[in-house]
C-alpha cells in the first residue's frame, strides 16, 4: 500500500492551523476580565464567525471553558483553571514560594493567596498554620468573592466597569449572618477596602474564621492578573491578624514582582 505522501504535510498543517485557532482563542479568553461571547472574539481576533463558534464548542467540551447560558457568552473552565494554577505553581519560582513560607512561619497563621477567575477566585497557594487552626482553601478550587478577605481585596482592584459587570453576576449567596448579601453592602465594602488598601472577613464564610487580605497585581507572564494574599486564623484573633498586617503588605508587593 503506498501512502500519499504529498497530502500529508497539507493534513498536519490543517490540524497545526485548527490548533493554533484554538489556543488563540483560549488565550484570549483567559485575558478577558468578564465573560466574552463569540461574536466578540471573532471580531478581535479576525477570525470567522463560524470557525471561531466551533472552537469554542471543542474547547467547552474539553471542558477548558464555560458557556453560561443566561448570556451564551464564555469563560474559563475548571480545567483550565486547575491547568493555570499549576503553571504558577511551578513557574513562580522558588523565591515566590520563598516569601509565602516566610509569611506563614513569622505569621504562625494559615497563609493563602486566591486568584480573580470572572465570578469568583481560584485558591493558588494555601500553607496550614503552625500554632492556630487551618482553614479550608484547596488548591484549585473556586471561593466567593463577597464573602471573604480574598474575594473583596480583589474586587477593589478591579476598574470599575469591570466591577460593575462582575457585581452584577454574583447571586451574593449567605454562608453567615455576616455574610453581604446586597449590592448596596458590597459597594460600601470595597468603597472601604479601596480606602485602606486591605480586606477583612469576620466569619462571613467559614464558620469561626477570621482573616485579613492585601490584594496585588501581577502584570506580565503567564501569571498576569489580579491576586490577594491572606492570613486567616481563629475569629478570637482578628487583632493578631491586624497585626500583620504590614508583613502582609510588603509579602504582597513582593509578590506581585516575582510571580
Amino acid at each position: 500500500m503506498l501512502l500519499n505522501i504529498s497530502s500529508t504535510p497539507k493534513r498536519l498543517s490543517g490540524k497545526r492551523k485548527h490548533m493554533d485557532r484554538a489556543v488563540t482563542i483560549l488565550e484570549a479568553v483567559a485575558a478577558s476580565q468578564t465573560p466574552i461571547g463569540v461574536s466578540h472574539l471573532s471580531e478581535s481576533l479576525s477570525l470567522p464567525l463560524a470557525s471561531t463558534y466551533r472552537q469554542l464548542q471543542k474547547l467547552t467540551d474539553s471542558g477548558l471553558l464555560v458557556q453560561n447560558p443566561a448570556t451564551n457568552k464564555y469563560s474559563l473552565g475548571e480545567r483550565a483553571i486547575h491547568l493555570a494554577n499549576k503553571i504558577v505553581v511551578h513557574r513562580g519560582g522558588e523565591r515566590s514560594r520563598a516569601v509565602l513560607r516566610e509569611v506563614n512561619e513569622e505569621t504562625t497563621f494559615s497563609t493563602l493567596v486566591g486568584r480573580f477567575s470572572g465570578t469568583s477566585f481560584t485558591y493558588v497557594e494555601n500553607l496550614p498554620s503552625t500554632s492556630s487552626m487551618s482553614v479550608s482553601g484547596v488548591i484549585g478550587t473556586p471561593a466567593p468573592l463577597h464573602a471573604t478577605s480574598i474575594g473583596k481585596g480583589i474586587l477593589s482592584l478591579l476598574d470599575e466597569s469591570i466591577y460593575r459587570q462582575t457585581v452584577a453576576q454574583l447571586s451574593l449567596d449567605s454562608f453567615s449572618k455576616r455574610t453581604i448579601t446586597t449590592v448596596a453592602q458590597l459597594d460600601a465594602e470595597i468603597a472601604r477596602v479601596r480606602d485602606i488598601g486591605f480586606a477583612q472577613s469576620h466569619a462571613e464564610y467559614e464558620a469561626r474564621v477570621g482573616s485579613v487580605a492585601v490584594p496585588f497585581r501581577v502584570e506580565q507572564g503567564p501569571q498576569s492578573g489580579i491576586y490577594a494574599l491572606c492570613i486567616a486564623g481563629h475569629i478570637s484573633e482578628m487583632d493578631q491578624l491586624m497585626a500583620c498586617l504590614d508583613k502582609l503588605r510588603d509579602a504582597a508587593y513582593r509578590l506581585g514582582g516575582l510571580m
